[in-house]
């Protein structure tokens, strides 16, 4: 099983809400977590001590995500 974890700073909370009272994830079957962002390292792994997952689980070293808007994406596509 695979997921994504993510949400804007404004936004933690309801990512905790969210993860806390789904039923989608298989706590159990979470063995390995890697690249969450640091705002959202907390969240998650409480989100895991609630659930009873947090010995076995092993996380990887936190990650940084940075945001490049399409314009400049696309002036660094477009040949000089």
């Amino acid at each position: 099983m695979y997921g994504t974890v993510y949400a804007l700073e404004e936004n933690l909370k309801v990512l905790e809400n969210c993860l806390l009272k789904t039923d989608l994830i298989d706590w159990e079957r979470v063995s390995l977590i890697t690249a969450v962002p640091k705002r959202c390292f907390a969240i998650v792994k409480s989100v895991l001590s609630a659930n009873c997952c947090t010995d076995s689980t092993d996380f990887s070293e936190d990650c940084e995500l940075n945001y490049i808007s399409i314009d400049k994406i696309k002036n660094s596509l477009t040949p000089r």
